[in-house]
């Protein structure tokens, strides 16, 4: 339970953090979508992780399960940072610009953000 305690701690930073970047970055006709798979993604992560560690602990050790996916982490920490620049691009190709090259704000980006920052995700 400490552990589930700790994790929602990361994850009250982690998602209006989030929230906004998505509400910012992704063209209006695409946030919906945008919104699903964020949230299936981290439902699936969620699902996934216990499925993962005890897949590993049963044909190793406890001790190679948290060794392996510290550095599955690592490794795809080092692969976005080295992609950060490709990654940027590709997001800024998307998003409605107005004259002073700030993203267009929206309705639904507003309503997005709204919800976000009221805490009810």
């Amino acid at each position: 339970m400490p552990l589930a305690a700790i994790a929602g701690c990361a994850n009250s930073i982690f998602h209006p953090a989030d929230f906004a970047i998505l509400s910012d970055q992704v063209a209006e006709r695409r946030i919906g979508r945008a919104f699903s798979f964020h949230a299936v993604a981290g439902n699936l992560g969620w699902a996934a992780a216990p499925i993962v560690m005890l897949g590993i602990s049963a044909a190793f050790n406890i001790e190679t399960a948290f060794i392996s996916v510290g550095l599955a982490g690592i490794v795809f920490s080092i692969i976005l940072a080295l992609n950060a620049d490709s990654l940027e691009k590709g997001i800024s190709s998307q998003v409605h610009k107005t004259d002073d090259n700030r993203p267009q704000e929206t309705e639904q980006r507003k309503k997005a953000c709204h919800f976000c920052c009221r805490g009810q995700y």
